[in-house]
């Protein structure tokens, strides 16, 4: 039978190469394309209506226990009532889960584990943006300028202000959206991510997670995601782009290991 399935083979896969050549053409064609995309969104609307998955909500509450329960965790199994890194590794969880973006608002960043989740985040193709106060660049373990210089887009607020926030987007509707437009895309992305805001008091900081009262609250609600989504393009467009240079005298201690 080899004769005659070979044969077939090879005229199917070269049909599907035509078939798929000829697609892929038609589908630069601006109007095409716009409708094929538009036609999919509606899609995926109906599909949440119908049968979208329920809210899903989490909350990680840190306090001053952990420094003064004895010993540090060593191992991801660990039973301690208070434990600082289990609770990190929730933060560090959602971020390790983002697929195309994550918009940070944050006051400071210096926490070595979520900087490294950052790092990772950019490595594997996250589209990152931050916005940061353009003060708290300046203090010890911040480590902002370094994700600048690595590319990734940074905003800082004006030296007049404070830009007190601590917020996350992970997977934003809105911000995918944008990007699926940016890039010209013809198949929607929003069937294969869960959107989460992520925001409270905390600041990535050891000293919050470690030695302060704070909280985070994680929710994938549309209509909380999409109002957070809306302040933070407003907060994009308002502050200017952080100037590496102003910074060549800057050393960043969390990059040789330091625990702040």
């Amino acid at each position: 039978m080899g004769f005659i399935v070979n044969p077939c083979k090879g005229f199917y896969a070269k049909m599907r190469q035509y078939v798929r050549w000829h697609w892929e053409k038609i589908c630069r064609y601006p109007p095409i394309r716009s409708r094929l995309y538009g036609m999919e969104y509606k899609l995926y609307k109906f599909w949440v209506v119908i049968y979208g998955e329920p809210d899903a909500t989490d909350v990680v509450i840190f306090n001053e226990l952990p420094t003064r329960s004895p010993g540090y965790h060593t191992s991801n199994g660990c039973k301690k009532k208070y434990c600082e890194t289990c609770r990190v590794n929730r933060i560090v969880m959602y971020l390790d889960n983002a697929k195309y973006s994550i918009d940070i608002a944050h006051f400071t960043i210096s926490h070595r584990l979520i900087y490294h989740a950052i790092v990772r985040a950019w490595d594997r193709g996250v589209e990152l943006r931050i916005v940061t106060d353009s003060q708290m660049i300046y203090m010890r373990g911040s480590v902002v300028v370094t994700l600048c210089r690595m590319g990734i887009p940074v905003h800082a607020a004006s030296d007049r202000l404070t830009l007190h926030h601590k917020f996350c987007i992970i997977d934003g509707r809105k911000r995918i959206l944008d990007l699926d437009e940016q890039e010209k895309r013809i198949h929607c992305r929003l069937w294969n991510c869960k959107g989460f805001i992520m925001t409270g008091s905390l600041n990535w900081t050891h000293q919050g997670t470690a030695n302060n009262y704070e909280n985070v609250v994680m929710t994938s609600n549309f209509n909380v995601t999409d109002q957070y989504q809306e302040l933070y393009e407003k907060l994009w467009r308002q502050n200017p782009p952080l100037q590496t240079l102003d910074y060549l005298g800057f050393v960043d201690e969390s990059i040789f290991g330091c625990r702040f």
